[in-house]
């Protein structure tokens, strides 16, 4: 409790530990002053942002794809009670030009849905109980679809009916007309997984093993 001498004011203040009704009864000069006891409810402690989990933090790495909807998955199980609130800027600086819709699937799991209009680079704010849960905000690319069926590729090397191991398979893939997107390839070999080296207009592939590959 402080006393301020010019306002003639007492400041208080106290820290429930425990949830429920509390009576607090105040007196002044040994007399209670006017409607006391006051009942307080104490319920539930404040939400703890830092233990909130992003169960999918995939998101990051590869982007949203513009007109799909994306979808953020938050366990705040461990975190107490508290609201969650989000707020997105678009790659124009404006912000909550986006609707964002908050699902809770069951008790301590909840979805963050959204769908970008635009390309460009995204910043997402998640607060819970206020404030900005770990590694928020989040830095997200949104691109435009892209359209596989215009890919051009040409085969070279791979026009060979047998190759030989340790042998540099080379072939070209054009994303021209296709729109942004990112590549993906994948070699089944007779054995272990073979790697390969996607650079700008190639990509390269080494075969260390004898046998079919797909």
């Amino acid at each position: 409790t402080k006393y301020d001498s010019k306002k003639k004011s007492f400041m208080c203040s106290y820290f429930p530990t425990k949830e429920g009704n509390h009576l607090i009864s105040i007196r002044y000069g040994r007399n209670s002053i006017q409607n006391s006891p006051f009942t307080v409810l104490v319920e539930g402690f404040a939400g703890d942002a830092s233990k909130v989990v992003t169960a999918n933090k995939n998101f990051l790495l590869e982007g949203v794809t513009v007109g799909k909807e994306a979808e953020i998955n938050l366990i705040t199980a461990d975190a107490g009670k508290g609201e969650l609130n989000v707020s997105i800027i678009d790659p124009n600086g404006v912000t909550d030009t986006l609707p964002v819709t908050i699902i809770e699937r069951e008790e301590g799991n909840q979805t963050v849905n959204f769908t970008a209009k635009t390309s460009g680079f995204h910043i997402i704010h998640i607060k819970f109980a206020g404030f900005e849960i770990p590694s928020s905000p989040f830095h997200i690319m949104a691109s435009p679809p892209s359209n596989p069926t215009k890919d051009i590729w040409e085969a070279n090397q791979l026009n060979k009916e047998i190759l030989k191991p340790l042998e540099a398979v080379k072939f070209s893939i054009s994303t021209e007309e296709a729109d942004d997107g990112p590549l993906e390839i994948k070699v089944l070999a007779p054995i272990s997984p073979i790697s390969f080296n996607v650079q700008t207009g190639s990509v390269e592939v080494g075969k260390e093993e004898k046998g079919n590959c797909i």
